[in-house]
């Protein structure tokens, strides 16, 4: 079978060659006058026989340039000799005099007689032919092009071809319900922990789906990009890139793995087992925006442990758009220049990149069910417990919890879309539909690590069961025990005050209620009623906010104001003895919070969750003025 590239040669050769045929025809005119004296008389003198010819003369009276003749086929004698009927162009112009005349009788007589009609058309026809400029380029340019950017070319050509003949979803309604899934004894059972991450933005992404209002210009300045690029290995459409929003929103993806602290719920383990390789590995799309995205995310866990990550095909995005086909080959991976700028020399694809599992662009006739079940088996075969797609695609992701989620379920990861860089894991099951190998996604085990869904409110983890009991100065505090590091840590303490971890923008809520805050002005001293709020952002800093009342809270929820006091500088709380007065101290501030609890189980509340973000915790002290 002959070679693609070369068929893709072969058919810009000869649109190159039609088109300048084309453009030479095209060009070869005759004088306007011709044009302007035939569509002024369709017949002369009644005879049909006609034919017009230019004969340019200068005219030493009237600088009329040429003259329009008329010659009657019929009329021709056997000398070959023509009789000619002139026509002025411009009836106005003065008439030639006499003595022109002669002149130009005598030169007609001492002419030869002229070649035939088919020689004398020629000769006209290639007088006037106008060699087209932009040919003369596209002569120079093409074979330049053919040489250089066959693959660029044949990428392009294929994937154009690919938007209009996609059948990518074809299969995925057939597919069967997990709810039949039949699960085998404990002892042949077998499941592993999927963690997703979508791929931060790209400049496809950028271009297309943000404000509509500046689309044309963000597409004007693709494609002049795209241009400058075309003869590279780079592009700016297929095979899209990361932004620069989206190295950024790798790089806090980045810094919430690193930063992370435990805080006694669900995410404790998940979390871990993405900072440091216990029992996982990192797998990844083949396409630049998701290796992208999992180098930068990844970093300060590979460059430690030189661990690779694996690229898999199967993984590579279902839509017909040319984004989504690759630019890498079999057993190789794309351009990397922007993770080596970024991550410095340390970083080398070959190092870090395992291409033994990239089987090259998908098939135009490929459907995304197949790879999914390709993906299944890939993870089921392996004997780590846990697969970290450190990068993945938004829409492989959805249809992928369409599949394998129950019919009947309705959880909005079957609708919604990931956010960018967000992070989600769930518990993948094997088992049995009909007596054939099938996986189950558990719905109860689906947890959001990280910006969640779009349009939807993030999930608060479930909190860990309680192991043991401690106390702090003669109180019980429900605590836990963590796996290995010994280290325990406080709870999340539910109340009546508490919003159950409901999210108001960016922030979940984790303690809220009424406490007495003491001014610290000179003209008013004393104990007012303040709203306060604990709440925790997406990088897991923790902000401390009140309001003159909940009313106002609620109006202004999620807000940052100077009423906020960032935990991270919490050095110290401070208690009076037998009351329900605490003072918090902050490292590097002047002004503290004197504050009051309603009562005494208000205050441990509110003291347990705040001692989790101190570095000392002194009840015997009292509160500073």
């Amino acid at each position: 079978m002959m070679n693609t590239n070369k068929i893709v040669h072969v058919l810009f050769l000869c649109i190159f060659v039609v088109l300048i045929i084309f453009t030479v025809n095209n060009n070869s005119i005759n004088d306007n006058n011709i044009l302007v004296a035939a569509k002024s008389s369709k017949r002369v003198n009644g005879d049909d026989n006609v034919e017009i010819i230019v004969n340019e003369e200068e005219d030493e009276d009237d600088g009329d340039s040429s003259n329009i003749e008329i010659i009657d086929e019929d009329t021709i004698t056997s000398d070959e000799t023509k009789v000619k009927k002139t026509i002025k162009k411009s009836p106005k112009k003065k008439k030639m005099t006499k003595q022109n005349k002669q002149k130009k009788s005598e030169n007609k007589a001492e002419a030869s007689p002229p070649p035939p009609q088919h020689e004398q058309r020629q000769q006209h026809r290639q007088k006037h032919i106008k060699y087209n400029p932009y040919v003369l380029f596209a002569m120079m340019i093409v074979p330049l092009l053919l040489t250089f950017c066959r693959q660029k070319l044949f990428i392009w050509s294929r994937g154009i071809l690919f938007m209009f003949i996609s059948m990518e979803k074809r299969g995925m309604k057939k597919a069967p319900d997990t709810a039949k899934l039949v699960m085998g004894t404990k002892q042949n059972r077998r499941s592993k922990t999927i963690v997703f991450i979508r791929h931060g933005e790209s400049d496809w992404n950028e271009i297309f789906n943000k404000s509509k209002v500046l689309l044309l210009p963000r597409l004007i300045r693709g494609l002049f990009r795209e241009a400058m690029l075309f003869m590279s290995d780079h592009s700016v459409f297929i095979d899209s890139p990361l932004s620069k929003e989206g190295v950024q929103q790798a790089e806090a993806l980045q810094k919430f793995i690193t930063g992370y602290r435990n805080q006694g719920n669900a995410l404790d383990s998940i979390v871990s087992e993405l900072k440091t390789k216990q029992d996982s590995v990192l797998v990844s799309s083949n396409l630049r925006r998701a290796i992208n995205t999992g180098c930068i995310a990844m970093w300060p866990r590979m460059k430690g442990t030189y661990e690779k990550i694996t690229l898999l095909s199967s993984l590579q995005e279902m839509s017909r758009n040319v984004d989504t086909n690759a630019l890498a080959g079999p057993n190789a991976f794309p351009e990397m220049s922007l993770i080596e700028d970024l991550l410095g020399k340390k970083f080398r694809p070959g190092m870090f990149l395992e291409t033994s599992s990239s089987y090259g662009n998908k098939g135009l006739c490929s459907t995304a069910y197949p790879r999914m079940m390709q993906f299944c088996n890939w993870c089921m075969a392996r004997d780590e417990s846990t697969i970290i797609v450190s990068a993945g695609h938004s829409l492989w992701f959805k249809n992928f919890f369409k599949v394998f989620l129950p019919k009947k379920s309705n959880h909005h990861s079957k609708t919604k879309k990931m956010l960018n860089c967000a992070a989600v894991s769930f518990t993948l099951l094997e088992g049995k539909i009909d007596k054939k190998t099938h996986y189950k996604i558990d719905e109860e085990s689906i947890l959001e690590i990280w910006r969640g869904f779009k349009g939807q409110p993030m999930a608060a983890p479930p909190a860990t069961r309680h192991l043991s009991k401690v106390s702090i100065s003669g109180e019980h505090v429900d605590t836990r025990q963590l796996s290995g590091d010994g280290n325990i840590r406080v709870t999340s303490v539910d109340s009546a005050n508490s919003s159950n971890g409901s999210m108001q923008g960016e922030y979940k809520t984790v303690k809220e209620g009424i406490l007495e805050k003491k001014a610290q002005t000179h003209i008013l001293r004393g104990w007012q009623d303040r709203y306060f709020k604990l709440e925790v952002d997406s990088l897991n800093n923790y902000v401390l906010r009140y309001y003159a009342n909940e009313s106002e809270a609620k109006k202004n929820g999620g807000k940052i104001a100077k009423k906020d006091k960032k935990l991270d500088k919490l050095k110290v709380i401070q208690k009076v003895d037998n009351t329900t007065e605490f003072n918090l101290v902050f490292e590097g501030e002047r002004s503290n919070l004197h504050l009051k609890a309603k009562n005494m189980e208000d205050f441990r509340e509110w003291t347990e969750i705040l001692a989790r973000r101190t570095k000392d915790i002194n009840f015997m002290a009292s509160p500073t003025k």
